[in-house]
Order: C-alpha cells, then sequence, then structure tokens
C-alpha cells in the first residue's frame, strides 16, 4: 500500500463525507432510478407507437364503412386486431386489465359492425375505440402525479 494513511482519509470522505461504502450505495440507488425512469420512457415510446397505428387501422376503418367500401373496413379492422393480438403480452403487462378488455372488445365490436355492414354503427364504433386508444395513451404519459 503506497499511498499515504492520511491520503487514503481524504479519498474516502471526497464525494459525501461518509466513506466509500456511502458513495456506492449512493451510485447504486442513482443507477436503479436511471434504469426504472429509461423503462418509462420505452413505455411510452411502445405505447405511442402501438396506440397510433391501432388508431390509424380504427380510423381507416370507420372511414371505409361510412363510404361502404367494406373489403377495405374489413381489412384495415383485422389489420387492427392482428396489431392488437401481436402486443398481447406486452399490454398484459404494463396496461391496466379493465383497458385491455375495453380495447379488445371495441376491435371485435367494430368488426361485427363491418361484417353486418352497419356504416352507422361502424361509424360510432370506431370513434369510441378511436378515443379509448387516445385514452390509453395518455395514461400512460410520464407526469409528475404518475412518479410520485
Amino acid at each position: 500500500r503506497g499511498v499515504p494513511y492520511v491520503l487514503r482519509q481524504k479519498r474516502k470522505n471526497i464525494f459525501c463525507g461518509k466513506g466509500e461504502k456511502q458513495m456506492k450505495k449512493e451510485i447504486f440507488a442513482g443507477a436503479l432510478l436511471s434504469a426504472m425512469l429509461a423503462v418509462a420512457l420505452y413505455n411510452i415510446h411502445s405505447i405511442n407507437n402501438l396506440t397510433g397505428e391501432l388508431r390509424e387501422y380504427v380510423d381507416a376503418a370507420g372511414k371505409y364503412a361510412v363510404e361502404e367500401n367494406w373489403d377495405k373496413a374489413v381489412s384495415y379492422a383485422e389489420d387492427a386486431l392482428a396489431k392488437w393480438k401481436e402486443s398481447y403480452e406486452y399490454t398484459h403487462i404494463v396496461l391496466k386489465h379493465d383497458r385491455i378488455d375495453l380495447a379488445t372488445e371495441g376491435i371485435y365490436h367494430l368488426l361485427q359492425t363491418i361484417y353486418t355492414k352497419d356504416s352507422t354503427a361502424a361509424k360510432v364504433t370506431a370513434r369510441e375505440l378511436y378515443e379509448l386508444l387516445d385514452d390509453i395513451y395518455e395514461s400512460e404519459q410520464l407526469r409528475l402525479g404518475s412518479i410520485l
């Protein structure tokens, strides 16, 4: 140990005055908080992408149903269902289950109104589902209240 005792003591007290063990705890806590923030930001990004894509499908399905272009309306509604099913595992981890159930029911209801060629009901269902997806996105945003 070529470092004199006085210098070793000063090194221990450089950052917080409580020694190396305390500093390691603070670094670990900071790293943990940083990791949690990174995961939260990734979740926001993923939910934004998912709900954005689903809203585009739902909006297109509703517009084509109003125009009574049933083939395109079915195609977009089925794309929305496929995308929703593809994200099943992720959504069941990060979203509240009542929201998942409402969105699933909404997509199936939209498909039903399109399959039965009811343009008025399809328009209303698409609008309600679009608003639900928008609400899901908004509820997952990072806010000071959601942190505390």
